[in-house]
């Protein structure tokens, strides 16, 4: 019998094989199915477990239906996200054959009745975006050569290889930086802020980035960890997360091999 989760499990199917990884907020699972979640999903964990037995769970099917299963999830009364991820198991070694597509993360494309021009369809830049990292030089200087740790010169070294339209940095103290912009050194970090501290400064760095980018079209590509990235990505239509899940030292070794 048909539901109307088969919408989310046609979605699901469409994606193509590379991307074993996609976060979809409650809100876009909404626009798929063209309804409403029922209040469960926001309050209930459980609505969103990966049960056996698939005959009372039309939710639970049609992700399995579609190879997938559901990882993290993230509620509150008004939205949440949930993260979807392929059954089959891929070796972490072989996450670089199917390089920066491995976590790709791509919005449902919904219907619109807003006109579209040309430059709304047309494909969008490629925007990398580093976030900062404890150890620094002790003296002003440029953003890009004032992080001093071996992993963010390889991080730099690799979004360099990538050729995007653009490069940032996100400072927990300055928000987001270009390469080039001179600063202090500082200790400021995400880790150590609150939850009120944290989303002001991501509506910071959003604000900064739609003067630069296309938040709609572009594809941003995080080098930078979950404190850095959490609270952007439900706003970014198109972004990648390529060393998503590593561990510091898997991150070393996935970008000593993209950097050979």
């Amino acid at each position: 019998m048909s539901t109307k989760y088969q919408l989310l499990e046609h979605y699901l199917m469409s994606l193509p094989v590379s991307c074993i990884n996609i976060t979809l907020s409650f809100k876009d699972i909404e626009r798929l199915i063209g309804c409403d979640l029922p209040s469960s999903a926001y309050q209930h964990r459980a609505w969103w477990s990966n049960q056996a037995d698939l005959s009372t769970r039309p939710q639970a099917k049609a992700w399995r239906n579609a190879g997938f299963k559901v990882g993290t999830v993230k509620s509150s009364n008004i939205d949440g996200m949930v993260s979807f991820s392929r059954e089959g198991k891929f070796p972490i070694d072989d996450l670089s054959v199917l390089g920066s597509h491995a976590n790709r993360v791509t919005r449902p494309q919904l219907p619109s009745t807003e006109k579209r021009t040309d430059a709304d369809r047309a494909p969008g830049h490629q925007i990398v975006l580093l976030s900062c990292v404890k150890s620094k030089r002790n003296y002003p200087c440029r953003a890009g050569e004032i992080y001093a740790s071996p992993l963010f010169q390889k991080m730099m070294a690799y979004a360099r290889r990538l050729n995007p339209e653009r490069i940032f940095i996100l400072s927990a103290e300055y928000g987001l930086l270009n390469p080039d912009d001179v600063i202090n050194p500082y200790e400021r970090t995400l880790k150590n802020m609150k939850a009120d501290e944290k989303q002001r400064w991501a509506q910071d760095v959003l604000s900064k980035l739609k003067r630069s980018c296309n938040i709609e079209t572009d594809n941003f590509i995080f080098l930078a960890g979950v404190p850095y990235r959490e609270n952007l990505v439900s706003h970014l239509r198109h972004y990648d997360v390529p060393m998503e899940g590593l561990a510091f030292g898997r991150q070393l070794q996935w970008l000593d091999r993209q950097l050979r």
